[in-house]
């Protein structure tokens, strides 16, 4: 099974994501992408780093962006939020593919970390690894 994480620039949320996941569950292939990426050359963001490495994941690679051929390798896209979904139909049309990651706990969007700092920033992370555990658990 391949699982596709996508968020806005590929350096917070989709990154942390991909990682957990790939550390979670040996079953499946895990990549990410950025719907928008900043110009420039850019590494997994600092504070998601940290906060994949308090959880035991080392988080590395580049910023990339979705593509038709990222998107023809997943069996399921993960997006974080509305304006993530917006963007992956704008650019590739719609598909049942796209799956909202929050909506696996029942909440209906992944906040930006990049915008937030202490502990809003760390319930983002909790989020995001208490999504990928319930997908786990789906998986297995």
């Amino acid at each position: 099974m391949n699982l596709l994480f996508v968020c806005h620039g590929n350096r917070y949320r989709s990154p942390f994501a991909e990682g957990l996941m790939r550390e979670l569950c040996l079953k499946v292939s895990c990549k990410s992408a950025g719907v928008k990426l900043p110009i420039g050359n850019f590494g997994v963001a600092k504070p998601s780093r940290d906060a994949a490495l308090r959880r035991g994941v080392v988080l590395t690679g580049r910023s990339q962006g979705t593509s038709v051929e990222l998107l023809a390798w997943a069996d399921t896209i993960y997006y974080m939020d509305g304006g993530n979904l917006r963007r992956l139909q704008d650019q590739f049309g719609p598909s049942e593919k796209y799956v909202c990651l929050a909506r696996v706990l029942g909440e209906s969007r992944i906040p930006d970390p990049a915008f937030l700092t202490g502990e809003p920033r760390d319930r983002v992370w909790q989020l995001i690894e208490d999504a990928c555990r319930e997908l786990k658990l789906a998986i297995e």
